[in-house]
């Protein structure tokens, strides 16, 4: 649930992102990363012939592989944002109001 402040249009409540969105983002990137090496693996198959293709095939190879592990990022940036996130629209202001009770609680501020 999003509060809007009706003063100042401030939003606050819990942020949540689309595990289906992620998921979404996730196959695709997935599945060119698999196209990326099934297209390695052919000219690594190719290197055979003409040795030309295989430090191609040996990047394409490398390029997939990164692309591959990239393809969890957006389903671990949706868990994170649902399990620890709140939304605060006016979150540099709330953490300088924050900064100025600590200053005159006479605590010393966060590092």
């Amino acid at each position: 649930m999003v509060f809007m402040n009706g003063q100042n249009g401030n939003l606050r409540g819990q942020r949540r992102a689309s595990m289906q969105k992620a998921r979404r983002w996730a196959i695709l990137i997935g599945s060119s990363a698999v196209v990326i090496f099934v297209i390695s693996l052919l000219l690594a198959l190719l290197g055979h012939f003409r040795e030309a293709m295989l430090p191609w095939a040996g990047a394409g190879l490398t390029i997939a592989l990164l692309v591959g592990v990239t393809a969890v990022l957006p389903l671990l940036a949706a868990w994170y944002v649902n399990r620890f996130g709140h939304f605060y629209d006016d979150g540099q202001q709330a953490l300088a109001e924050l900064t100025n009770v600590a200053w005159k609680a006479g605590e010393q501020p966060p590092v």
